[in-house]
């Protein structure tokens, strides 16, 4: 449940809020469908790299606890990606010579 409730807090309105922002407006609705497509792909390939890494980890709570401390440091990696990606909004709000 806590995996569910972060995952679902990080690509569920967030990246839904960038995709209407970034989007011109008349792509916006393809942004949309583009990311719910990208969201159903993710899932079902992190189930079955999931399944997989508990498999190959000895099956059964043991093979799971490996594939979850497996997603666990991809995902603090991830985070440490995303702390260096920086936000430049070209040409809004600042004065253009």
């Amino acid at each position: 449940m806590p995996v569910g409730l972060g995952v679902g807090i990080v690509v569920g309105g967030a990246l839904r809020s960038i995709a209407i922002d970034e989007a011109p407006a008349a792509l916006r609705t393809a942004a949309q469908g583009f990311i719910n497509i990208g969201t159903a792909i993710g899932s079902l390939l992190a189930a079955a790299a999931i399944s997989g890494i508990a498999e190959f980890g000895g099956g059964g709570a043991t093979g799971f606890a490996l594939a979850y401390r497996v997603v666990a440091v991809l995902m603090l990696a991830a985070l440490a990606v995303t702390f260096g990606l920086r936000y430049e909004r070209v040409g809004v709000g600042a004065a253009q010579g």
